[in-house]
């Protein structure tokens, strides 16, 4: 669990501290803010068109290599991002550090999920889900303090990133274990799970760590999940590839203020995202009582239902407006006081909490074997919005002159998230 932690913090920093420095390559480069989303949104399209492929060669072949390929791609394009001499070389650079990161999401979490019983599931992604909180704040916080304070250059920078992920490559590589599978598909009685640093104890592909659901309950959830990621994630890449930015563009605070302002959001998600996930896993009088009669009497319910799916679902319907509130609070109120308010409550109600509730929901349907892949899926529909959004973004802000419609967009998006969440919320029941 460590690793994955920390392979998150590497690369959310690698995705932040290009934000934090955006203003830089701007000067630099004198790229236009629609050049400045595109750079963005050429990444992140990268990045989407990773997911589904990383999963089906993940769950058909190995899930530990496929994650160490796309981790040395990675790393290898952050490095060849300190020595682009043009924003058009950069570009390319970064489409090759967002086809590697594309590959990591659906395999670190078909190792880790495998490995973990449903009822610590939700405590245990947070968990990882972390290092995502802690990427950002040394992306955003460290990066700005250290690219307008400090004045590193940001080569520099991108240089000492790039090394770091090849390090910690190099530990994933003799620490990670995948018990061999034989064949692309199970055989009976057969583990496929993953031995995760720091455990044991493998655990099998359809067996008590496996969703049972049906196969029809397994494709709705998936869908009202995808949905609601959507819509949680546009919000979320529209701030964390513009936040600073904005802060300095239109609320006027010097880059490194805006930097440690931004860096607020990954903060106070950190304890948001465990109280949550804790909450979500709590045993009710139910699920004891189902505990108990399992025991003597046969198996227990499927691990994506009953009340546990529902206090996930209940979360994220609560979680959502909050977040579309804290949006609004962001980009249309003035004042300070409304603009600090507003990044304090998307960080306790934003993205960084909903993800593990999320990943929680669809592992509880899916089956063990098809991990990967699902989440692959549940990925993908998480990733179309971070090269939409940096593009749409500074599309509207040429157009318009200003940073409110882009705001009022994610709003309306996370206002139909907190539908699908509604929906997903019934579908557990």
């Amino acid at each position: 669990m460590g690793l994955f932690f920390a392979g998150w913090v590497v690369t959310y920093t690698n995705r932040t501290v290009l934000s934090a420095g955006l203003k830089l390559l701007e000067q630099e480069w004198s790229v236009s803010p629609a050049g400045l989303g595109l750079i963005n949104s050429a990444f992140f399209l990268a990045y989407a068109l990773m997911q589904v492929p990383a999963g089906v060669l993940a769950d058909r072949l190995s899930r530990r290599m496929v994650l160490l390929a796309g981790w040395f791609l990675h790393a290898a394009g952050t490095v060849a991002g300190a020595f682009c001499s043009g924003i058009g070389l950069f570009a390319g650079a970064r489409v090759a550090t967002g086809l590697g990161q594309g590959t990591y999401y659906s395999t670190q979490y078909a190792l880790a999920v495998a490995s973990v019983p449903p009822e610590h599931r939700a405590r245990a992604l947070a968990l990882i889900n972390s290092g995502m909180s802690a990427g950002i704040l040394a992306g955003w916080g460290a990066g700005a303090v250290l690219l307008y304070r400090w004045e590193v250059p940001w080569r520099s920078g991108f240089l000492a990133l790039g090394l770091l992920t090849a390090g910690l490559g190099v530990l994933m590589m003799l620490a990670l274990r995948e018990e061999p599978r034989s064949g692309r598909t199970p055989g009976p009685g057969r583990s496929t799970a993953a031995a995760v640093p720091g455990r044991g104890a493998t655990t099998p592909a359809s067996g008590r760590h496996g969703g049972t659901t049906g196969p029809g309950r397994s494709g709705r959830t998936l869908v009202l999940a995808c949905a609601t990621s959507f819509c949680s994630m546009y919000a979320f890449y529209v701030l964390l590839a513009w936040l600073p930015f904005y802060l300095q563009a239109a609320r006027h605070l010097e880059g490194g203020e805006a930097g440690l302002v931004s860096a607020l959001v990954p903060l106070v998600s950190i304890p948001a995202s465990l109280l949550a996930a804790a909450w979500s896993d709590r045993p009710t009088p139910t699920r004891l009582r189902h505990a108990t009669s399992a025991s003597s009497e046969g198996p227990a319910p499927p691990a994506g239902g009953g009340k546990a799916g529902s206090r996930r679902a209940t979360a994220l319907s609560v979680l959502l407006p909050a977040s579309a509130l804290a949006v609004l609070l962001v980009g249309l109120v003035p004042g300070h006081g409304a603009l600090y308010a507003g990044v304090l409550l998307y960080g306790l109600t934003g993205k960084l909490v909903v993800d593990p509730l999320l990943v929680a929901e669809v592992a509880g349907a899916a089956p063990g074997e098809a991990y990967a892949r699902v989440f692959g899926m549940l990925n993908l529909a998480s990733t179309v919005p971070t090269f939409l959004a940096p593009a749409v973004t500074g599309w509207l802000v040429d157009f318009t002159g200003g940073f409110e419609m882009a705001f009022v967009v994610s709003a309306v998006l996370l206002a139909i998230g907190t539908a699908t969440a509604v929906s997903l919320r019934r579908a557990t029941r």
